[in-house]
């Protein structure tokens, strides 16, 4: 017979409700174990036991006591520390699942406030602190409290742009076709856009180039798409060209004014043509806060759904004293050094 079996043998047995005289060492018992901390160890206790033995023992059913008690402190420690290995297990499973929530969190809020207090979230919370959990607790309901606002601020923003774009169609619905132009000023052909995006295209930007060389409050812009030939080899043109249609959104909603022009230029690459009074070195400033904001969306195919990191890159340099062959020159090298970066 093992130890555990006599434990549970001396645990589980019927209890005969003592006499008078022989409850007197239950009663000292109990007001011994009254008085043990409860984060006292087993072997305190047993010390305790042990220390006041020698007068208990005198007493009717005194040493039965002891026994008794010893056991029932033995099986006390030996099931709490089963739920402590039970609690340590659901804790690790409970850490993992608020890893995976993170994580999640991570692929969906890309704004640079957003990263910063999910990466606060998940620092907390390797660092482990176990003496504070309510702190744990308040620290996560403000940072989702605070994606959430932001999330709902985004859409509210969107809400507000469809409803001035749906405003101005109608007013254009409202004012009637439009009067058809003399010929004397009749475009020689109609504008070439890009299918892909709608942007006018190259030959377009061109034309315009030309006739903004040498203006001296007209900036050039140049941006450019990296790991477009990767991500068309891997998942499909049509990947590539919802890549394309994002980006020259995301141009034009943060810095086409009413006064610039964007194009579609050759191969993963756009040129703005920027109508601007401040310098060159504010102009640039503006250029690029556009291109290092996260870009990042889920895309679907016919087989899947991906998360897709983008990365775009730009350059910008005056148009003032330049003639339309520098222009195109500066355009091409920074097209062809991005290319190569990859």
């Amino acid at each position: 017979m093992t130890t555990d079996d006599r434990d549970l043998i001396v645990t589980d047995k019927s209890i005969i409700a003592p006499g008078a005289e022989a409850a007197e060492p239950w009663k000292q018992l109990g007001s011994l174990l009254f008085d043990t901390s409860s984060e006292q160890s087993l072997e305190v206790l047993q010390e305790r036991l042990e220390e006041t033995g020698s007068t208990r023992k005198s007493a009717p059913g005194g040493a039965q006591v002891l026994i008794d008690a010893a056991a029932l402190a033995h099986s006390i420690d030996r099931y709490s520390r089963q739920l402590q290995q039970q609690a340590s297990v659901e804790r690790e499973a409970a850490q993992g699942r608020v890893a995976a929530f993170i994580d999640h969190l991570q692929c969906v809020h890309t704004e640079a406030v957003e990263v910063a207090q999910i990466g606060q979230i998940r620092g907390h919370l390797e660092a482990g602190h176990p003496e504070d959990p309510e702190q744990r607790r308040q620290l996560l309901i403000e940072c989702l409290a605070s994606l959430r606002q932001g999330f709902q601020d985004r859409a509210r923003a969107n809400e507000a742009l469809i409803a001035s774009l749906r405003d101005r169609v109608q007013l254009l619905e409202q004012s009637g076709p439009l009067p058809l132009p003399s010929a004397a000023v009749m475009p020689a052909q109609a504008v070439v856009s890009d299918p892909c995006t709608g942007l006018p295209a190259k030959s377009e930007a061109e034309a315009a180039l030309r006739r903004v060389a040498g203006a001296s409050q007209s900036y050039i812009a140049v941006f450019y798409i990296h790991r477009m030939s990767l991500i068309n080899a891997r998942f499909g043109e049509e990947i590539g060209n919802e890549i394309l249609l994002y980006c020259s959104q995301h141009i034009a909603t943060n810095l086409i004014r009413p006064s610039d022009l964007l194009f579609r230029w050759s191969g993963p690459s756009f040129v703005a043509i920027l109508e601007r009074e401040e310098s060159a070195s504010a102009v640039a400033g503006e250029v690029r806060r556009v291109v290092s904001a996260p870009l990042s969306r889920f895309f679907d195919n016919s087989s899947r759904t991906m998360y897709l990191p983008i990365r775009l890159t730009a350059e910008t340099f005056p148009a003032a004293s330049q003639e339309y062959a520098t222009l195109a020159g500066q355009i091409s090298h920074f097209v062809l050094c991005s290319s190569q970066v990859g």
